[in-house]
């Protein structure tokens, strides 16, 4: 899939409304409120046009994505958030499930529960440095999602499940304290054998995914992580601890390369990182 971008300078010209837009059915959004929070009900575009968009561009200007705003939007592949939105709200993207790219806001201060439930195409989630509040199951059954990067300090507004059905919770090396609850608690009978651990352990599981990046080792996965992985921070720390660096993995088994690839901030190609790497070793002029 080619993933649609938006260049700095192309926002000023993007005016509200449905229309085709590199070639793919684009709803660029100003902050109309789509969906009653009490009924459910769509107020503006009905379930067939909601199916049609392929895209979706939330506008500068908008600072709340509303509650469930954009959920049951089928067939939408990419989101791209402007910095101006600092709250999405529960449900916003729920059951988008064909939705794979979504860059969010650099400036988003708090995400609501559900906000990308059953997302279930979605391969990574980079939420930035900003956030401090990520709420309940936000990535709940995004069962193709392998990278779900938040900031350390983020606060799960609560002790439910957190990754609960999606690749990266059932890919993962549990730590021994969450190991050894469960056990416990399987041979007393109390859960079964096929029990999801960010049920049982929400709590140690947060704790776990925090730890992740940390430590002088992660230096290159905490950088290309991050919502601002600039190329020449992450050569100056390649030349320190080597190119391999690069290719090795934390404790959930992701390479800085694997962030990198996958980081919707990234202006950056990794074979382009690579090749000028490559040649500032050999010595050449760039």
């Amino acid at each position: 899939m080619s993933t649609i971008r938006v260049k700095t300078e192309e926002w000023r010209s993007f005016l509200p409304g449905v229309r085709i837009y590199k070639g793919k059915k684009t709803y660029f959004y100003d902050g109309e409120i789509l969906r009653d929070e009490e009924t459910g009900e769509f107020l503006i575009y009905d379930w067939k046009e909601r199916y049609s968009w392929k895209v979706i561009v939330v506008l500068p200007g908008v600072v709340v994505i509303p509650y469930g705003t954009f959920t049951y939007c089928t067939n939408v592949e990419t989101v791209i958030v402007s910095d101006s939105v600092k709250r999405i709200e529960k449900l916003a993207f729920s059951n988008c499930k064909y939705l794979k790219f979504v860059k969010l806001s650099r400036n988003v201060e708090f995400i609501g529960r559900k906000a990308f439930q059953f997302c279930e195409s979605l391969l990574s989630l980079f939420i930035p440095s900003s956030c401090r509040e990520i709420g309940t199951a936000v990535v709940d059954g995004c069962r193709k999602l392998s990278i779900f990067s938040f900031p350390k300090d983020a606060v799960f507004s609560s002790n439910d499940s957190i990754i609960e059905g999606t690749l990266f919770i059932k890919a993962f090396p549990l730590p021994r304290e969450v190991t050894e609850t469960i056990n416990r608690a399987k041979e007393l009978g109390r859960i079964s054998r096929d029990v999801n651990p960010s049920v049982i352990c929400p709590k140690e599981v947060a704790e776990w995914m925090k730890s992740i990046n940390q430590g002088e080792e992660h230096e290159l996965h905490r950088i290309c992580s991050s919502s601002n992985p600039n190329f020449d921070t992450i050569y100056s720390v390649v030349k320190k601890h080597k190119l391999a660096a690069m290719n090795t993995p934390n404790k959930a088994t992701i390479t800085p390369l694997q962030y990198l690839a996958q980081n919707p901030f990234a202006e950056i190609e990794e074979m382009s990182f690579l090749k000028r790497y490559i040649r500032k070793q050999m010595g050449e002029d760039i």
